[in-house]
């Protein structure tokens, strides 16, 4: 692996400040590959935002992050179970009171243990098959393409340094030795400009495909709900 190289960590950041003023020229990366960029730019923010929100919708906290995600989820008490569990001590308490609703209401908390039951398998399901994917593709194919553009934006301020070093020469000499690094900075550019592009082509187009995961989530959904109403109905006698 190769070393810090001081010098050119200086001339970057002296190029990036002369650009900021408008001294220095600037090669543009073309309208594609800008888009391309603004775009990856906004994607960890945006599945960010979905992931912060799923982890609200199915009780995972900070207490369930800690050591182990999955299996603190499937152990969590949900909002169900806490039902079901006053059903259940009103019914064994009121039982010589309302006969009748002491036994429906045992009934109801069966029916809301099982429905708990349902909650933590989808809790723990859409954390496997919808969050932590959505995790996996920022930490491996985003964290990829942010990579790629700031080596393309290495190259790019190596190759306007020299342009500028080239424009502020006066000798021949120096001259001829500026545009030497020039070509070989134009090469180096096109080259990982090339390799960007199709990493950022290839980023956008797998963000583009979370939407399977997104059917995940809507399937795991109905599975839940539909189990749900099925326990309200037998116990309705529907």
């Amino acid at each position: 692996m190769s070393g810090f190289d001081v010098t050119k960590s200086f001339n970057r950041l002296t190029q990036r400040a002369g650009e900021l003023v408008n001294k220095n020229e600037k090669t543009s990366y073309g309208t594609r590959t800008s888009d391309l960029i603004h775009e990856i730019d906004q994607m960890k923010a945006w599945l960010n935002k979905i992931i912060t929100a799923t982890e609200e919708f199915v009780d995972i906290n900070m207490a369930s992050k800690v050591v182990d995600a999955f299996q603190k989820n499937k152990e969590k008490t949900t909002t169900t179970d806490k039902l079901g569990t006053a059903l259940e001590q009103v019914a064994s308490q009121s039982e010589k009171a309302a006969p009748q609703l002491s036994k429906m209401l045992m009934e109801a908390a069966d029916v809301h243990q099982r429905m708990a039951t349902a909650r933590k398998s989808f809790n723990s399901e859409v954390n496997t098959t919808f969050i932590e994917d959505l995790k996996n593709f920022i930490n491996t194919t985003l964290s990829d393409a942010q990579k790629a553009k700031t080596k393309l934006e290495e190259v790019r301020l190596d190759l306007d340094s020299d342009k500028t070093k080239l424009k502020n020469a006066k000798a021949a000499e120096q001259k001829a030795k500026w545009e030497a690094e020039v070509r070989k900075d134009e090469a180096d550019f096109d080259r990982v400009h090339q390799e960007s592009l199709a990493i950022f082509e290839k980023t956008c187009k797998e963000f583009d495909g979370l939407s399977v995961q997104l059917l995940d989530l809507i399937r795991a959904e109905k599975n839940y709900y539909e189990a749900c109403a099925k326990e309200c109905s037998m116990m309705l006698g529907e």
